[in-house]
């Protein structure tokens, strides 16, 4: 369990660790990568004197230098919620951005095969992107060099150090700042490393980002790499976690639908070049954590819970609305319950005008701890993954929790109108051998 000391931040004394085994190992079951099977969470000692909660959100390659996979690392005490990552009582981990814009400094250093000019214009390039979405009140300001060349050397000056708002974003340019922090080696595994240190009730007193530039490509595909690295890092630096909306296009063979997978997606596919552009899916979870008076008024919204035909709630089930004249791009997917509140709620906002389907599907059971997908997939045997709810679609008066009658492709369009929000409650079909319920996940 966490520590909560006097001062109100969360502390553990030690940060968890995700170690993959051979990259060759990692393509198991439907074609996704099982990271949870390759590698296990091991815990790594921090200094005494840092009282507070290391959120580690990893990036491991899938070849070494030209692809690789997102990971996200959580301590006890800290979930993903299906878009947000939350504290165990629900609060989601956010900036206070009511005092202004989030500062932030790079190392001096290069990184890979770029030079530092190089590297500081895909780092802003990439909090840029994060700014420019119309719907969130999310500002950065580039505050600037650090004052060092940052290196393995004399990397505890600038790490470890909330409320400094400095922010750092340090350039590791031969990896061995990872490999101090991870173990000898871990530069080969690791392309990026976001630690958040948060106050009780889910505030971010600072955060640092940590870029591996050992295994980078050079030339414009490098670029891009980094550029798709850094926004999902500052993703997680702004309090997002994974999403797997779309992920039957992972890994398929055709590059023409990887536009469909949201930047929060935890792996990535055949093709990098559209992970760096936000999706729907991305932006209603940064505008719900950082919303503009525009977000509620110029779009609408569908939420509501899911439940068993018991009434007994669906925690950790994802939902997706999807606008039925743009299905693939036009989609935006929340976990149930995904502020653990013991309802089987969920919420989906930043949504167009016009008609919507509304699915519901199991999260994938390969993403589960260092790959969760919401705040009920922290192991193989977490609510996620027991008696897990068949997929199927709402379809309104006719739902029931029996898929003779209940038809799962069968669908209710529900209609969003701008500055409100359509309530539906969903009955997840059961298989034929009932469910046996479990004891609901309470804060």
């Amino acid at each position: 369990m966490v520590a909560e000391p006097s001062s109100g931040v969360l502390g553990p004394q030690a940060f968890g660790a995700f170690r993959v085994g051979d990259p060759a190992l990692l393509r198991v079951g439907m074609g996704w990568w099982g990271m949870g099977r390759t590698g296990s969470i091991e815990s790594m000692g921090t200094p005494s004197r840092l009282r507070s909660v290391w959120m580690s959100l990893r990036m491991v390659v899938r070849r070494i230098g030209w692809f690789f996979a997102f990971l996200s690392v959580l301590l006890s005490g800290w979930v993903e919620a299906g878009g947000f990552l939350v504290t165990e009582s629900g609060d989601p981990v956010h900036w206070d951005t009511h005092g202004g814009t989030i500062h932030y400094r790079v190392d001096q250093g290069p990184l890979g095969p770029f030079s530092n000019a190089e590297a500081i214009e895909l780092v802003r390039m990439a909090f840029r992107i994060w700014q420019s979405v119309p719907t969130s009140t999310v500002a950065f300001r580039y505050d600037g060099l650090l004052e060092d060349d940052v290196s393995d050397k004399n990397v505890d000056k600038h790490l470890q150090i909330p409320d400094d708002d400095l922010n750092p974003v340090i350039l590791d340019t031969d990896g061995l700042i990872i490999d101090l922090l991870e173990g000898d080696g871990a530069r080969y595994a690791y392309l990026g490393i976001t630690q958040s240190y948060v106050e009780t009730g889910g505030k971010i007193l600072g955060a640092d980002i940590i870029i591996n530039g050992l295994n980078c490509p050079s030339g414009e595909e490098g670029k891009q790499t980094l550029l798709a690295t850094i926004v999902h890092e500052i993703g997680h630096f702004l309090g997002l976690s994974h999403s797997q909306l779309n992920h039957q296009f992972w890994n398929d063979g055709d590059t023409e639908n990887d536009r469909y997978l949201p930047t929060m997606f935890p792996i990535r596919s055949d093709d990098d070049s559209n992970l760096a552009d936000l999706n729907p899916d991305d932006i209603f979870a940064v505008s719900w954590l950082y919303p503009s008076d525009s977000f509620w008024s110029s779009t609408g919204g569908i939420a509501g819970t899911v439940v068993r035909r018991s009434g007994h709630p669906v925690q950790g089930a994802n939902v997706i609305a999807r606008k039925i004249d743009d299905p693939c791009m036009m989609a935006i997917s929340c976990v149930s319950d995904f502020l653990i509140g013991g309802t089987g709620e969920f919420e989906i906002y930043g949504l167009p005008y016009g008609s919507y389907t509304i699915e519901v599907e199991p999260i994938d059971p390969l993403f589960y701890g260092s790959a969760a997908i919401g705040p009920f997939a922290e192991n193989r045997y977490s609510e996620s993954f027991v008696n897990p709810i068949l997929p199927e679609y709402y379809n309104g008066p006719r739902e029931s929790a029996d898929p003779a009658t209940d038809d799962p492709e069968d669908f209710e369009a529900v209609q969003v109108e701008l500055g409100e929000s359509a309530e539906v409650e969903i009955i997840a079909n059961e298989g034929p051998a009932g469910v046996h319920e479990w004891a609901i996940h309470q804060p």
